[in-house]
């Protein structure tokens, strides 16, 4: 539904605003706020702030709109689009009672190198303000999400939207990420994680925030004092800059069970340290994710340490840290209870909009694991007491050979189900490596091989060929792997492998009996293949022939057949369905037992036995003579 008119005059009960009014600000208004300039043209539409704060207007009053118990909103508004055709982010939420403004903003919303947060103006504030009092009546309400919108200032935090939030009891999850909170927003947070109204909250996220030694001390007493706070996120918060601040943090998160750093430069010795000393005396943090702080090789073993006393963490997260030799996971004691690790660089692949800049920054915090540091990870997974079941080696500059050591390893590994090995140097010469490994490995359930230079022809379709849908005979597909959803590329070459399609019966919740009668169907009658052949069923016992005359009339995607496997297809209009074809195919390419093939023929009558009779020589005559 279009909700963008220009004729617009309000919008619920408040005047509506378009971008003409705060594109009359100028240029150089947005530009001297670091935000992108107003009215830039980008293809087919105008984009900037001023057409942000347009959106916002009906984001905040959607969400108004809600009632609890809702998943939806009163209008079909997940997905409209305004008068530019841009595509708006879906605000109706998939759970319910949590109201989100905006979800997953930057990499759908605007593309802008400059500032990808929408800014706040003045002349929005009532708009906020009815916000906040529409949730006063949401007493059921259980999550609060908004995200990279700069909120009004501190004292519409405490007196409008906490003060709204004071008679619920159920609220499990507050996010205010990247919304400008400065030191006095924090404080009001802090106000209100040590109110009855927050008893509740689990979780709670105020990423790239400003943090003072003052505000740090409130938040950190008020993390120590909730009882039921688990998972905290203060990603991109400048800890590192301050000791005393990252100091007082980490004691107020003594409790907790999940802890996010992203990006906080907690790069210095004696930063480090500080983080080591919490791992070693911590014994309820089980995630702990510390990307893109530059720690480098030394930093990395001062942590590797204090892992070796610490025996609750199983997720640990080092992406971007300049690390060329995973050191931190190389001693057995230190890796003995880790569930998951990630040291990809996967945190800057999807920002399609960072100018060039940014990307070199970001190789440059890329981990590098060469051969030494694949044979370190290969023979942590190929312990018999090594407990991981997700580990993330994407973007990291693996060379091709690393395949080699790491195909036996995934052969001899029986708890690893998610690998993902995406943006690294595999090429052609590593395909063999993978066929062995997966088809020797039922427990793996994730394959990530995608943006590597694994070529189509020789590479993906032998890889599938190989080890998914092994198509030179029936009882080949029947020993092919049946679990592992493996990604190797875009669905652009999908017509030459059939990659999603084999994925997708992998990732299906049946049994593995049904999974080889898919890929059989599939195999016959999609890649047409010479299984489906008269000679093939010469020596089909009887009793099996119902089925194959089943199999003969399947075909994936039509008439509701392989749902969840491909699209519903249609032949069109003039195009005979080969179904009953294939059923004469069947039945007269079979060796039809004798009961149908030796024809029509005279019924032999069996004789009968005659009985001797004491009267069988008397006669009707010789009855005559005797008056």
């Amino acid at each position: 539904m279009d909700y963008y008119h220009q004729d617009r005059e309000t919008l619920g009960d408040l005047p509506f605003l378009s971008s003409s009014h705060f594109g009359s600000l100028g240029n150089d208004y947005w530009k001297e706020r670091g935000f992108s300039s107003s009215m830039n043209w980008r293809g087919n539409g105008y984009r900037g702030c001023p057409e942000d704060l347009e959106r916002l207007q009906h984001l905040l009053h959607e969400q108004g709109r809600k009632q609890d118990g809702e998943e939806d909103y009163p209008y079909e508004a997940g997905a409209y689009t305004d008068r530019a055709d841009w595509q708006q982010v879906p605000i109706h939420t998939e759970k319910q009672h949590i109201v989100t403004v905006v979800s997953k903003y930057k990499p759908r919303f605007r593309q802008s190198e400059s500032n990808d947060t929408i800014p706040y103006h003045e002349d929005l504030l009532p708009r906020w303000e009815a916000f906040a009092t529409a949730l006063k009546g949401r007493t059921q309400l259980q999550g609060l999400e908004i995200d990279n919108i700069i909120l009004p200032p501190s004292s519409f935090l405490t007196k409008k939207m906490f003060a709204a939030l004071s008679k619920n009891t159920n609220l499990i999850s507050l996010q205010l990420s990247n919304c400008g909170l400065d030191a006095d927003g924090i404080t009001s947070i802090s106000k209100f994680l040590n109110k009855k109204s927050s008893s509740s909250l689990t979780n709670l996220d105020i990423s790239s925030s400003a943090m003072t030694l003052k505000a740090a001390k409130s938040l950190a007493s008020a993390i120590k004092k909730h009882k039921e706070l688990s998972f905290v996120n203060l990603s991109k918060c400048s800890l590192g800059e301050s000791q005393d601040v990252l100091s007082v943090l980490l004691d107020g998160c003594g409790g907790l069970e999940n802890l996010v750093l992203d990006d906080n430069s907690i790069n210095s010795e004696e930063a480090v340290a500080l983080v080591s000393a919490f791992i070693t005396d911590n014994n309820t943090l089980t995630v702990l994710s510390m990307y893109k702080n530059n720690l480098g090789n030394e930093n990395a073993k001062v942590l590797g340490k204090a892992l070796k006393n610490n025996t609750m963490l199983s997720h640990l997260c080092l992406g971007l840290n300049q690390l060329d030799l995973p050191s931190i996971i190389g001693s057995r004691k230190a890796t003995q209870n880790l569930t998951a690790i990630d040291l990809s660089g996967k945190w800057w692949l999807d920002i399609t909009y960072w100018s060039e800049e940014n990307r070199k920054a970001a190789r440059q915090s890329q981990n590098k694991i060469k051969m030494p540091g694949v044979k370190v990870l290969c023979k942590l997974l190929s312990r018999k007491t090594s407990a991981l079941v997700d580990l993330n080696l994407s973007s990291i500059g693996m060379p091709s050979r690393a395949s080699k050591f790491l195909g036996p390893a995934m052969k001899k590994n029986k708890t690893l189900q998610h690998l993902y090995l995406s943006d690294n140097s595999f090429n052609n010469n590593s395909v063999p490596h993978f066929v062995d490994a997966l088809r020797n490995n039922t427990t793996l359930l994730t394959l990530d091989l995608s943006k590597n230079n694994i070529t189509v022809d020789n590479g993906r379709l032998a890889l599938l060929r190989g080890a998914l849908l092994d198509i030179s005979s029936l009882q080949a597909i029947g020993e092919s792997n049946h679990t592992v959803a493996l990604t190797m590329g875009k669905k652009l070459k999908n017509h030459i492998t059939n990659e999603v399609e084999i994925r997708n019966i992998n990732m299906l919740d049946v049994s593995e009996g049904e999974k080889i009668r898919l890929k059989v169907v599939f195999a016959m009658f999609t890649l047409e293949t010479e299984l489906f052949t008269p000679r093939a069923f010469e020596d089909l016992p009887l009793e099996l022939m119902p089925r194959l005359l089943e199999i003969a009339q399947q075909e994936i995607g039509f008439k509701g057949y392989g749902k969840g496997v491909t699209k519903r297809k249609s032949r069109g209009r003039g195009v005979e369905d080969p179904t009953l074809q294939r059923m004469y195919d069947v039945i007269m390419g079979w060796n039809t037992p004798q009961l149908f093939i030796r024809g029509a023929g005279k019924l032999r009558k069996k004789k009968r036995k005659r009985v001797p009779d004491e009267d069988e020589d008397w006669k009707p005559n010789n009855r005559g003579s005797g008056w």
